[in-house]
């Protein structure tokens, strides 16, 4: 997935989340990010990073947004070509990393990690949350 496919569907989550029942449009969330994080970015930039005329981002820019939308910085850069999340599900329907099978899976104990589409971060935190959860769980 690129960059601007990435922030697109960021967008459409975080217009989901705000009761919009439609993506937040850009001129939406310049001014959201703005008003919540203290600064923004203009419409005519993020334009750009979702048509890959601008397909890398300043450090700045990547915390920023990374800040407003909840997700690590390191998830907001194109996909390395022929990564798919199948390679994912495949290693964790495996139990990889000595979880037990179907661990993650959506609506599961993992689902407050944001797999079940429900909160802010589920792109790049999901698995990690999920993970901790997991661990939390046998610690107890």
């Amino acid at each position: 997935m690129t960059l601007g496919n990435k922030l697109r569907s960021l967008r459409a989550v975080e217009g989901s989340l705000r009761g919009l029942g439609r993506p937040m449009t850009q001129q939406e969330l310049a001014a959201a990010m703005k008003r919540e994080v203290g600064r923004g970015l203009s419409q005519a930039y993020l334009s750009q990073i979702e048509s890959g005329t601008r397909p890398h981002l300043t450090h700045s820019t990547r915390t920023l947004l990374a800040r407003f939308f909840r997700v690590y910085p390191g998830f907001l850069v194109d996909d390395p070509e022929g990564y798919t999340p199948e390679l994912q599900s495949a290693l964790r329907n495996r139990g990889a990393c000595g979880f037990a099978p179907g661990a993650f899976a959506p609506g599961g104990d993992s689902s407050r990690a944001g797999f079940g589409g429900t909160t802010r971060g589920s792109f790049a935190f999901g698995e990690a949350a999920g993970q901790w959860a997991s661990t939390a769980r046998f610690a107890e």
